[in-house]
């Protein structure tokens, strides 16, 4: 029955098995139930999919023994509904292979174990035995299994049409289908639902999406760890009309690339009754995204599957007749088969969230659907969940998740002063990331004690170019610099995650969804989904750049990935790395189970070197294109911008420089370091998270711990002057006398020390005494020419205010739109959900487009924010220190002639259609300003890498002088490049032993 209310009791997100079975037990409970599917009723794109699944009683763990016997009653129940079609059929479950072997599944031994402490009947089998009743055919002698008899295949399509139709007819449900959320928020008791174009309002919230639940969680500020697979299947035609097979599994050790594992189901009447169904419990290519599927068989699992049926199986023809595929989300936690509970406790209202998600719940959907129906209606299930709870995965979800971080408390310890004549053993230029880590790693070690290690900065805040905010009247994070990581990224992912788990909660980065995210590129205005929607029909869009007839159609992360792939291949050097592995002499050892590199399509290219395969990769490769200007030469002698004009012509380097939405991407800087970069931090499937409390808390985290120590300062406000060589026995055996000037008080004053650090970017390092004893061009022409190594980016951010999120009329949540306009890209970013105040990054520009806006930007007359300061004073209490906060937030607002340029280019860039008011509030940032002279640093072509950044951490072999930081780091643009000098710095230089906290065997670099 359907409805038009927008208030329900409860609403379910996920219109799937679970979510109909919730629906179903909810709506005969009399309760008022909202079921949304983003995709269609009864669909394949998600873990209902398929026809079959099996049932099955043998588990390792007597409690999931226990709860599939109980299960079996709660499908006799729902059976009753079904009269055309039965929802089971019955015929037992076999278990059998190698009993060292434990699997997804379990292990043999362990579920014999389990069943016999239950007493449920079972029947053990040896090898023998198997090949004879089951017809199985030239298994190991050491194989040994097990037959229980309730086991069963289910039909599923059967149970979905029931359910579908058990919650049509009810009049206290109401199923919306083709409904994706695209916002969910809680204001009070009250949860609002935006599906579509409508907003539903409940109490409470089933969260049931299958594969997609990191999508929903996002909403709550959390995630599960989990990994997705796209499970391939194969209908292999009997030979033998009359014979069949059980439900079955079997254990197997791994061989080369594959799992080696696989299950099976009988031939039934509701799917393909002349063929056994083999499917393989195991994957080639795991997903980083349930949006990475696109639900295309995978070719080796097809071709393993078929090669153990002709090696195992009787009766049956080892060509596939059909296949198929379904997508599921697991846990990564052991010992989870599922998870079932309410939200974690750090969700407000959490006890009105109740979720269901990963792993293999087929064979429980009408008992979890009754377990589900009763933790919303009695606040708690009528059945022991405790092995199924959440808690347990949320280690990086400790704290509230909130955006309130306490900076202050680090602030206020931040030291203005001076203290002349200080000696100490290490001191470390700059206050940055890199400078931030290397005084907590000294100390956290107890390498050094606080009051030998001192952090000076020119600056009166820390954290270098990481600068997060709020503006008046949003309680909503801005950054101002960088704002993301990578989880492959380890040393920020462990710092976050559970070295400051208590302090700092990580939450997803979303990117948004490409169907509503705009690309408007020399007036033509499109979807950043228009390229992949027409090839999905066989076709190509054809944009306003004149591209050649090979790269006619491709969006600009499938150009970059033909551009990445057409070089590798060329080299014949790269042709053999892509399959051999070689010992340290160079000689091939063995063959890889499958490539490095693939084309697996027209436009779809897999990558899966790692950080050191890449770091073999850009010593070695060569440009082998005869013909071409650069035939034969070494990559890294290339430009970027030379190597794409070469391979795609200018226009087509014109359509990535613009479509790719950064100019510093596709500068000419070291062709080598483009590749991994673009590859692995700037492709479509990329995912990044940030911090809840903005991105700077790690700095702050770092310092709070540095500054815990007796003895630690951080002293702001001090410019380094120069620094020289003491005569030893003048200053008490301290070969270092740095010079400072306290910006306070004007005054000059002097540190020894033994070592120096520093923590600097390229035009920082520029800005210090090039006279003196280290920098002398005359003496160290190495050191200044490696220091020009790298390419200073000009970046520029600012940040818009708006009463309401305009944006959210068009579908678009969050994620950029990009443009060719100087404006270059826009984010959406988050709603303060007490106002709907909402905050935009307007541009975020670089390279060439600086200029543009450096002409805007200088301009005196400032945007006048028009936020009520008497209310932003009061909310903050009423003392002198807030007025002069406001103030000089007065100073950081954008121009006049900026706020201008940027509305209109925002206005171009999403349509005469879209009302875009004025903002209330901006806030600009220009890192190119001295001292940090850019945004963000690439290496040049033509540089050795692998010999410039070992160098540059010691550049002077009988000198006790560090330089580390993002510049010149293998990651460039990220924090974890910062890091991974700043620790390669301190255990090769100060015999630092590597972290106790950190993933063992971690690669960082050169």
């Amino acid at each position: 029955m359907q409805h038009t209310s927008t208030n329900h009791e409860v609403i379910v997100i996920g219109g799937g098995s679970l979510g109909l079975a919730a629906a179903y037990e909810l709506g005969k409970k009399g309760v008022d139930t909202l079921v949304l599917e983003h995709f269609t009723f009864l669909n394949d794109r998600g873990s209902s999919a398929g026809v079959s699944r099996q049932f099955r009683v043998p588990y390792p763990d007597k409690y999931m023994v226990q709860m599939a016997m109980d299960a079996r009653e709660y499908w006799a129940e729902l059976e009753k509904h079904s009269p055309e079609e039965p929802l089971m059929a019955k015929v037992g479950t076999l278990w059998f292979g190698d009993p060292k072997v434990t699997s997804t599944e379990g292990n043999i031994k362990a579920a014999k174990d389990a069943m016999d402490e239950l007493e449920v009947r079972y029947t053990a089998l040896d090898k023998a035995k198997i090949e004879e009743d089951y017809h199985f055919t030239n298994l190991p002698e050491e194989y040994e299994g097990l037959f229980q008899r309730d086991g069963a295949s289910i039909n599923l399509r059967q149970t979905l049409k029931t359910l579908y139709k058990l919650n049509q007819e009810s009049p206290s449900v109401t199923l919306v289908e083709n409904a994706p959320v695209l916002d969910l928020k809680q204001e009070e008791d009250l949860f609002y639902v935006t599906a579509g174009d409508q907003t539903f309002v409940s109490k409470k919230i089933v969260v049931v999406p299958g594969p997609y639940i990191n999508d929903i969680l996002a909403f709550f500020n959390f995630q599960v760890p989990v990994t997705y697979w796209q499970m391939s299947s194969c209908y292999f035609k009997k030979k033998n009309p009359e014979i069949n097979y059980p439900t079955w599994f079997a254990f197997q050790p791994s061989v080369d690339c594959s799992g080696n594992e696989f299950y099976g189901f009988p031939s039934v009447a509701w799917d393909h009754p002349d063929c056994i169904r083999v499917a393989p419990d195991f994957v080639m290519k795991p997903l980083s995204s349930p949006h990475d599927a696109d639900f295309t068989p995978n070719q080796q699992e097809l071709d393993y599957t078929s090669e153990w049926v002709r090696n195992h199986m009787t009766g049956l023809y080892s060509t596939p007749l059909f296949t198929s595929t379904c997508l599921m989300a697991l846990s990564n936690e052991p010992n989870k088969e599922f998870l079932l509970d309410f939200a974690p406790d750090f969700v407000p209202n959490n006890q009105n969230i109740i979720i269901c998600a990963t792993g293999w719940v087929a064979k429980f959907i009408p008992m979890l659907g009754q377990i589900l129906a009763d933790m919303v209606t009695e606040g708690k299930p009528n059945y022991d969940i405790s092995h199924f709870k959440i808690e347990a995965f949320n280690r990086t979800y400790t704290g509230p998740v909130s955006n309130e971080y306490d900076r202050d408390e680090v602030r206020h310890r931040l030291n203005a002063g001076m203290a002349d004549e200080m000696k100490i053993d290490t001191a470390i230029i700059g206050a940055g990331m890199s400078g931030l880590y290397s005084a907590f790693r000294l100390t956290e070690t107890q390498k050094l004690s606080a009051d030998q290690v001192q952090i000076f900065d020119l600056s009166e805040r820390i954290c270098g170019r990481i600068e997060s905010i709020k503006m008046p009247e949003m309680d909503v994070v801005g950054e101002l610099g960088g704002m993301r990581y990578l989880t492959s990224q380890k040393i920020i992912t462990t710092l976050i995650e559970q070295v400051f788990s208590q302090s700092l909660t990580p939450v997803p980065f979303p990117m948004g969804d490409p169907t509503h995210l705009y690309a408007y590129l020399r007036k033509q205005r499109v979807k950043q989904s228009a390229w992949e929607e027409k090839q999905a029909l066989g076709e190509k869009l054809i944009t306003n750049y004149q591209l050649t007839p090979e790269t006619v159609g491709f969006n600009a992360d499938q150009l970059f990935n033909k551009v990445f792939y057409d070089v590798l291949m060329a080299d014949p050097w790269f042709q053999d790395y892509n399959w051999n592995i070689y010992d340290e002499t160079g000689k091939p050892i063995k063959r890889r189970c499958e490539p490095l590199v693939t084309y697996d399509g027209e436009y779809t290219y897999t990558f899966k070197l790692t950080s050191k395969d890449w770091n073999e990769v850009k010593e070695q490769l060569s440009y082998c294109f005869p013909g071409s200007p650069y035939d034969r030469r070494k990559v890294y002698e290339l430009g970027f911008w030379n190597l794409i004009k070469d391979r795609v012509s200018q226009e087509g380097y014109n359509f990535l420089a613009d479509a790719g939405g950064y100019y510093s991407n596709t500068i000419n800087w070291n062709a080598a370091e483009a590749f991994p970069y673009m590859i692995g931090d700037f492709s479509a499937d990329t995912t990044y998270k940030t911090i809840a409390s903005g991105f700077d808390s790690i700095g702050y985290e770092l310092a709070k711990s540095y500054l815990n120590h007796e003895g630690a300062n951080i002293w702001i406000k001090n410019k380094l002057l120069t620094f020289s060589k003491t005569e030893l026995e003048q200053a008490d055996h301290h070969r270092y006398k740095l010079t400072f000037l306290n910006l306070e008080t004007k005054k000059k004053w002097h540190v020894y020390a033994n070592k120096i650090i520093l923590a600097m970017p390229r035009r920082s390092l520029e800005l210090l005494d090039q006279q003196n004893f280290f920098f002398n061009i005359n003496t160290h022409s190495k050191l200044n020419h490696n220091i020009r190594s790298v390419i200073k980016e000009p970046a520029y951010k600012i940040l818009m205010g708006f009463e309401t999120a305009w944006w959210k009329s068009l579908g678009i949540d969050s994620g950029h739109s990009i443009t060719d306009l100087p404006m270059r890209q826009c984010y959406y970013f988050g709603t303060d959900p007490t106002n709907d105040h909402s905050m935009l990054l307007g541009s975020y520009g670089d390279m060439s487009t600086e200029t543009f806006w450096k002409a805007l930007s200088d301009d005196p007359i400032l945007f006048e924010a028009k936020y009520n300061r008497a209310a932003y004073q009061d909310k903050h209490s009423q003392n002198e220190r807030i007025s002069e906060e406001m103030e000089n937030f007065e100073q950081v607002q954008a121009s006049q002639l900026m706020v201008n340029e940027v509305l209109n280019e925002l206005r171009e860039v999403h349509g005469e259609n879209v009302a875009i008011p004025e903002p209330y509030v901006t806030w600009f940032r220009d890192w190119t300003d001295d001292p940090f002279g850019a945004g963000y640093h690439a290496w040049k072509a033509g540089f050795e890498v692998y010999k410039v950044m070992p160098y540059m951490r010691k550049p002077l072999l009988n000198e006790n002088i560090h330089i580390c930081g993002e510049a010149y780091s293998g990651l460039q643009g990220w924090i974890e490049g910062a890091f991974c000098e700043a620790e390669k710095m301190l255990e090769e230089h100060f015999d630092l032993e590597y972290p106790s906290w950190l993933e063992p065997d971690y690669y960082m670099g050169w």
